[in-house]
């Protein structure tokens, strides 16, 4: 493995960003900012196949636990979100939390905390508001 992730080109890992970010552009720098690079080490690869072969298990546990919150819980989902769909998690944690709420982003994908700044402060300051700290 180390000497395949040698050869991988820096575009494979700009691409699957972009792809996340996508239908908008990722922040100049992106890549840069996070160590995107990281991601090709073997241990790194590794620990990221461990971690997705069990993430369904732990969103179906997840998905059991959800009647038992009761904190105010403002969920923002961007519909052209294709890396998360919105009936995977948002949409069913709205529906089964009564003190969740969900703001859906037209035309924004995976990553309203960089695109939709404004819309995400919003968020925020209603959850604040609904918990009595503002």
């Amino acid at each position: 493995m180390p000497l395949l992730t040698a050869w991988v080109p820096d575009r494979v890992v700009e691409e699957a960003i972009a792809e996340v970010f996508a239908p908008q552009a990722p922040p100049p720098g992106y890549a840069e900012h996070i160590g995107a690079g990281l991601t090709l080490r073997r241990d790194s690869l590794r620990e990221n196949a461990l971690q997705r072969a069990g993430l369904l298990g732990e969103i179906e546990e997840l998905h059991k636990q959800y009647p038992r919150l009761t904190l105010p819980i403002e969920a923002v989902h961007g519909s052209a979100d294709t890396t998360v769909g919105l009936p995977i998690h948002s949409a069913p944690l709205a529906r089964r939390v009564h003190a969740a709420r969900l703001t859906i982003l037209p035309g924004i994908g995976h990553a309203p905390q960089h695109v939709a700044s404004a819309e995400m402060d919003a968020a925020i300051a209603r959850a604040a508001t609904r918990a009595g700290l503002r």
